[in-house]
């Protein structure tokens, strides 16, 4: 199965302390809101949904390439790498 959103690096973008925005270069792909004041744990929780959003298709990407090619060296270390960009 092909992925069919937006190909591309999706990054995480703070554009202002109330939500959190992911982009695929100039496109904005979604936003996180938090509707907080900042430094408030919600804030916190909305970085992070943010974070997962813009790992996932990193994630979709090493949760594919386990099931085609089993847990290879190379499997494994996409999964790792998609794991650190939405844990981190």
């Amino acid at each position: 199965m092909e992925f069919k959103g937006t190909k591309g690096n999706w990054e995480v973008t703070y554009t202002c302390e109330l939500e959190t925005s992911i982009a695929c270069g100039d496109l904005r792909i979604a936003e996180a809101k938090h509707y907080e004041t900042l430094n408030d744990p919600i804030e916190k929780e909305g970085k992070a949904n943010a974070k997962l959003i813009a790992a996932a298709p990193d994630l979709l990407e090493a949760l594919q390439s386990i099931l085609l090619n089993g847990h290879s060296k190379k499997s494994i270390l996409k999964a790792e790498k998609a794991l650190i960009k939405a844990l981190n």
